[in-house]
This record gives structure tokens, sequence and C-alpha cells, in this order.
């Protein structure tokens, strides 16, 4: 209390040239028009700025559970669509036939949180892990074009091969000819991948779609990777490779899906017996 009276002792001039000042600035705006409407202008410019920053932060915070909640909705409706089913004809004793659907595919939302594309390697880590239901070797989309395969999985994260990797390799066809051959990415343009083994008879157009083919145990089949750009023989003249430019950018990942085959593993082990 002693220090408070010292205080307004020592500076006690100070204090009423402040205060009569504010008084005589508060009487002024109060009786004079154009300093009323000009100082509340001001007020509520500054207040109204306030305001709009702080709702441009909620906004955007929000935002990114809106997008979270929405990539989770897109999954489901993938596992309900037409392309997450395999479809069964089968002819009963009347010769009638009967189509009937069984599931084949189901998706996983997630947000990418770590990303590269200008190495030879590259990798892409999601916020999702085994405690969500991934395992090593899934197929990974957006927009229902390819993005990579799962390689590492921990509880709650996963790293993901991305097709901009120099060990990826993915059977991929030709839409307008069904010829296919194998997508890889030689480590140059993060833009641009090979379409090798298709053989030099086949037509190559300009702007050719190229997506999975049906060989795939990984990815639906028509998932997109890109359009054909430029042709040429390989050395040993037999067959045709392909540039082909990709869909997506990559350097705007945000949000992925993980693709669960649910006949997956039921075909890779009917086809390893094959080499027993």
């Amino acid at each position: 209390m002693k220090v408070i009276i010292a205080f307004i002792l020592k500076h006690y001039f100070l204090l009423m040239f402040v205060t009569f000042e504010f008084f005589s600035i508060s009487l002024l705006v109060l009786n004079n028009d154009f300093h009323n409407a000009s100082y509340f202008n001001s007020s509520n410019s500054f207040i109204g700025q306030i305001y709009e920053n702080y709702s441009n932060l909620t906004g955007y915070l929000a935002l990114t559970k809106k997008n979270d909640a929405l990539a989770k909705e897109n999954a489901k409706l993938k596992s309900m669509a037409q392309i997450s089913y395999m479809r069964y004809d089968v002819t009963n004793g009347n010769s009638r036939t009967v189509t009937s659907f069984e599931p084949q595919y189901e998706f996983i939302a997630a947000k990418v949180v770590n990303n590269s594309v200008n190495k030879r390697t590259n990798y892409i880590t999601i916020n999702k892990g085994s405690n969500q239901g991934i395992k090593r070797g899934m197929g990974v989309i957006f927009n229902d074009a390819v993005i990579g395969i799962v390689k590492n999985v921990s509880e709650s994260y996963s790293s993901i091969v991305s097709i901009l990797h120099t060990d990826s390799k993915i059977s991929a066809k030709i839409n307008s000819s069904d010829y296919f051959g194998s997508v890889i990415w030689e480590g140059n343009d993060y833009n641009k991948v090979l379409l090798k083994e298709i053989p030099n008879h086949v037509k190559i157009n300009q702007g050719d779609t190229i997506s999975t083919s049906a060989f795939s145990s990984i990815f639906p089949e028509n998932m997109l990777i890109g359009f054909a750009d430029t042709s040429e023989n390989d050395n040993s003249g037999l067959f045709i490779n392909v540039e082909v430019n990709l869909y997506l950018d990559f350097k705007k990942l945000s949000h992925v899906y993980v693709v669960n085959n649910l006949k997956g593993k039921e075909k890779i082990e009917l086809e390893a017996k094959n080499n027993d």
C-alpha cells in the first residue's frame, strides 16, 4: 500500500494530466457529431477486423474437422459403390441367370502428415495404422487415382511407397485397347511415370487413359494413373515404353483412401500354389 501511495505522489502531475486529457477527449467526442462519428467508425472498423480475423481462424480450424469428416463419409460411400462389389452371374436349373453381388473392397480415409516427391525413393506418411485396420500391402488411392502401396504400419501411422518410388511397380493397362504392362518411375520428373512391356504393334495415341488392370490384387480395376504422352521402342525392339503424365499432382496431397481388398489374400494364396 505504501508503494502505491509513493507512486501516486511521485507521478501526481502525470496522472492528473492523463486524467484531464481523457476527460477532455471524452467531452469532445460526446458533444461533437463529427468527432463522435469518426471515433465510433474507427472503433467499429478495429473491432470488426478483430472479429473477422477471429472468424477466419475458427473457420480454418473448423474446415480441417469438416475435411476429415467429409473424407470419412466419402470412404463409406466408396465402400457402398458398385466398384466395391464383385459380381456373380449364376444360372439355375431353370436356365435363369441370377446376378448377385459380394463385397470386395472397403476404404479407410486418412490424412497425409508427411510426403516427398523430390527423392528417388519417395514415401508418404498417413495418420492411420493398425488400430484402424490398415495392413502392409494395401493399396492407397485418391479421387479414384493411384497413390501407392502401404509398406510399414504402426498403431497410429502408416508409411506408403509412393508411385514416385524407383522400386514401385504397378500393373496397368491402356483403356482404349486393354493392353497391359507395368508402371514404374525412373526417378526424374515427379509428374511423369513410364508404362513398360506394351507390344510394339500397339497403336498409342497421345492422351490415352492409363489405369490399373484387372490383374492387381491390391487396386480395383480402372483406378486412374494418368494419360499417355510420348512413346518409343525399348532396347529389345519388341516392346514400347509409354511416357505417362500423372493424373494427380502429388505435391497437393492432403487426404487419401486406403484400399482393403477383401478377396486379395485368397487370390494371392491361390496363385502361390502355382509355384509349389
